[in-house]
């Protein structure tokens, strides 16, 4: 990563959750002659992209960010996201994200969403803005995933209507694309149970009968049926009925290069 890179990256606040802790009033406990305790709120803060956890008294830390923010240490917009997780958590609901959240994010397969939320990167802004910690941590792939958050970003900033339409469309694309690949990954997967099942010598056939994959696993979409589904999402009517996979490409904004990639 370049210099510049490093200076114009933003970055991104801890991420804070709170919890209440039983503490011991000693004063009350010598007091009464047993142990006396009252209810301390503790917040947990874990740096950006880091696998530490800070704990602090949630109100002393709270003042100690008011004076960080006070002399341009913390942005207050970092203290404002966690004034109102906390106000969240004394309410009994979930804490706020700062961006996009990554949980049901449609770029994403299961998996992948459930390892990136296990690191720490709960927003698609996070990712996009991950440091070499966070790529570390994130292991193969994380290069991609990162582009692709930088690419889902830059389409979705709307810069007029005509820009915005093309955001949206190249956003699609891309949704597509992620649709395929966990389409592929999924379709792996099931070949490997299936080949596992029989491994283990069980008996799911009649004799003489070969069962294929197809036979058992309900098929997935063809590249044509999910593209015509795609163009029917996008311009809100069906493909002329004897357009094929490339000409519904050409239509949908995809590059040659992404053409001759997915089908030759």
């Amino acid at each position: 990563m370049s210099v510049i890179e490093v200076a114009d990256r933003e970055e991104r606040p801890a991420w804070v959750q709170f919890e209440v802790r039983s503490i011991e009033n000693k004063a009350e406990s010598e007091k009464v002659g047993r142990y006396v305790g009252e209810d301390v709120d503790f917040v947990l803060v874990t740096p950006a992209y880091s696998k530490d956890c800070f704990e602090h008294k949630a109100e002393q830390w709270f003042e100690n960010v008011k004076r960080d923010v006070k002399n341009g240490r913390t942005p207050p917009r970092w203290l404002e996201l966690w004034q109102e997780s906390y106000k969240r958590f004394k309410d009994g609901q979930e804490p706020p994200v700062d961006g996009t959240p990554i949980k049901g994010w449609s770029i994403l397969s299961p998996s992948q969403e459930k390892m990136l939320l296990s690191v720490g990167v709960r927003a698609v802004e996070d990712l996009a803005a991950i440091n070499e910690e966070g790529l570390r941590r994130l292991g193969m792939g994380g290069i991609a995933l990162k582009q692709k958050a930088e690419s889902w970003l830059k389409a979705a900033e709307d810069h007029g209507p005509i820009a915005s339409e093309n955001a949206e469309l190249h956003r699609k694309v891309i949704e597509l694309e992620a649709s395929l690949e966990a389409a592929l990954e999924q379709n792996r997967l099931l070949a490997q149970q299936v080949q596992n099942v029989s491994q283990n010598n069980l008996n799911l056939t009649r004799p003489g009968v070969e069962v294929a994959v197809e036979d058992i696993v309900e098929p997935e979409k063809s590249l044509l049926e999910t593209l015509r589904e795609e163009y029917r999402n996008t311009f809100g009517k069906d493909p002329h009925h004897a357009a094929g996979e490339r000409g519904i490409m050409v239509k949908l904004g995809y590059k040659p290069d992404k053409i001759k990639e997915i089908i030759g």
